[in-house]
């Protein structure tokens, strides 16, 4: 097994925002045992009534969105694939797109490729090119914006291919995330799929946001001058740091976060976990393959730093992408408010379940909440941990916190359940301890009592993380206490 951290990489392999495909796939083929790119491809979705033969209004814009994806495979899962995705838009006029690159009603990939360039062209317009000088801006791609999936097979489109696809303009970015629809055509007045690849069995997509990215904080477009402006402190080089382990087995935990500097309080840059491979199970015969990640929460940047953590109801829940012809129901996992494991023991996929830990209750006061004023919020009560983790707050009196006499914390394993299965297992790894009153980053752990007793102790040591963004390590019911403070093993 192995520790890794992205700010002990040379200057061409550090996570930067601008390649953070990439440079996240760089990571994992380099560091990451049994890891390589399986396939990559982009998928371009677009309003459907452009090709309609009938169309009763025919919009002024053409909404177009691209996603640029990359699927992993590891040797030791060889049925799970993770996939990873980035996503752009862009509305131009119908009259500026030239008659002849305008979309065909044709599923010939042939057909289409007069619009596919057209839309490379202005994609280039907008993205980095070498040759730019600094500092260097994306003005396409959100790539602060990761769309994390499961499946259980590779789509069957060429690697680096680029791919057409019709679809609702309310839901291109579902049409552009999916990778089992691929062709879609009008017959007469009969909008119809074709050849779908339904046994990709693609999980619900992940939206992980690492930063908050809109106006005011960030605003690349001057409505006023009709001009690009850098309303921005983050740039094409803007570092992600990266850290967690790799495991001979595949699995990967990792804590991601976007740059903090630029804008470090309101939980507008949280750090987010980002787990995905075998668990411990409690059946050794069981081998469920697990997901989960985190976000910042939707909204406003005022909304942000009000978010509450302890709402359990689904009106809470982030938002749940589905694939085109998927919905698994009843209770699908978004991999952000729940963890997404691939495969019930009796063959559910892709369903919620929760972490739990041995902990003290989480109705104990005080009230985990703090108020007060920054550039963007007014006395908003403020639920994420780093506001209210501080030495003269009133959770340092009553949660549970290490022991003044034996200088020793209580750990405990972080276990997977569902409400109908149990216990499934535990996390790999890694432990679970009090998110308060720590405050060195390693965490030592005995790994067998009876060995203190005969004055030859072993230990294993973890990496201490407080994590800030949704998650199911902080917000109910992802976990029933929360947040976890979290123990990652080192080498």
């Amino acid at each position: 097994m192995a520790f890794i951290d992205s700010a002990t990489f040379t200057s061409d392999k550090k996570i930067i925002e601008g390649e953070i495909l990439e440079r996240f796939a760089d990571m994992l083929t380099d560091h990451a045992p049994g890891w390589s790119v399986a396939k990559k491809f982009h998928k371009i979705s677009y309003n459907k009534v452009f090709i309609d033969p009938y169309p009763i209004n025919l919009p002024y814009s053409v909404n177009i969105e691209v996603a640029k994806h990359y699927i992993f495979q590891n040797t030791n899962m060889p049925d799970s694939y993770l996939g990873l995705a980035i996503k752009g838009e862009m509305s131009p006029s119908y009259s500026s797109v030239p008659t002849e690159s305008r979309p065909v009603n044709s599923t010939d990939p042939l057909d289409g490729q007069a619009f596919v360039d057209w839309v490379k062209e202005q994609i280039a317009v907008l993205e980095t090119q070498p040759g730019d000088t600094e500092p260097k801006m994306t003005k396409f791609f959100t790539p602060c914006v990761l769309y994390f999936y499961m499946s259980d097979r590779l789509p069957s489109v060429e690697d680096d291919s680029w791919n057409l696809l019709p679809f609702d303009s309310a839901e291109l970015e579902r049409g552009c995330l999916d990778i089992e629809v691929w062709k879609a055509y009008y017959d007469g007045s009969n909008y119809k799929i074709k050849e779908p690849e339904l046994q990709i069995l693609q999980s619900p997509v992940s939206k992980c946001i690492l930063r908050y990215h809109k106006s005011p904080v960030e605003d690349l477009w001057s409505e006023e001058y009709d001009v690009s402006q850098n309303l921005t402190n983050w740039w094409y080089d803007s570092e992600v740091h990266i850290q967690g382990y790799t495991a001979p087995d595949g699995g990967i935990f990792l804590v991601l976060q976007a740059d903090t500097v630029p804008a470090w309080e309101d939980n507008i840059v949280p750090s987010i976990p980002l787990y995905f491979g075998p668990i411990d199970p409690v059946d050794e015969a069981d081998k469920p393959i697990a997901f989960f990640a985190g976000t910042m929460p939707d909204g406003t940047v005022s909304q942000v730093p009000d978010f509450d953590f302890d709402n359990p109801d689904k009106s809470n829940y982030q938002e749940k992408i589905l694939p085109i012809l998927k919905s698994y129901p009843r209770h699908p996992s978004n991999g952000v408010d729940t963890v997404m494991v691939r495969k019930s023991k009796y063959g559910a996929r892709y369903q919620e379940y929760y972490l739990s830990w041995n902990t003290s209750p989480n109705a104990m006061p005080a009230d985990r909440e703090d108020r007060h004023n920054t550039d963007f919020t007014n006395n908003v009560e403020r639920d994420y941990l780093r506001a209210w983790n501080q030495v003269n707050s009133d959770e340092y009196k009553y949660w549970f916190n290490p022991s003044r006499y034996s200088k020793k914390i209580h750990t405990s394993k972080i276990y997977l359940i569902h409400p109908e299965e149990g216990v499934r297992g535990s996390l790999r790894y890694s432990i679970g301890l009090s998110p308060i009153g720590i405050c060195s980053g390693k965490i030592r752990v005995l790994v067998d009592p009876c060995d203190e007793l005969n004055n030859s102790p072993v230990y294993e040591y973890f990496k201490y993380f407080v994590l800030d963004g949704v998650s199911p390590l902080t917000k109910r019911p992802g976990t029933a206490y929360r947040p976890v403070g979290l123990g990652v093993k080192l080498d």
